[in-house]
């Protein structure tokens, strides 16, 4: 009887480590879990801040490359003016020569 009782003493005893023990891991473990997420929390904010800031200079990048084509177009469309003022000149003259 008396083994009986010393070991459901060990039982317990045992059953109130592993439960202290368990109990133990899960607070660390819920504090690596707290920190990863923040971590986390933190690296999505950072990533949304660099999107926005690409999402800038590229807006950014593409408004100047439009005024740059605008201001060739508009260059080649005054070459094209003049060459084509030019070409009538010279026809006209050669029209009154002939």
């Amino acid at each position: 009887m008396q083994k009986v009782k010393h070991l459901e003493y060990e039982h317990q005893k045992s059953c109130k480590d592993v439960q202290s023990h368990g109990e133990m891991i899960m607070k660390e473990e819920k504090v690596y879990h707290d920190g990863q997420e923040k971590n986390n929390l933190d690296a999505k904010i950072s990533k949304k801040e660099e999107y926005i800031t690409d999402d800038i200079a590229y807006i950014a990048g593409v408004e100047e490359k439009q005024k740059e084509m605008q201001a060739n177009l508009n260059d080649l469309a005054m070459t094209l003016e003049i060459e084509k003022s030019t070409h009538i000149q010279a026809n006209e003259y050669k029209y009154k020569e002939l």
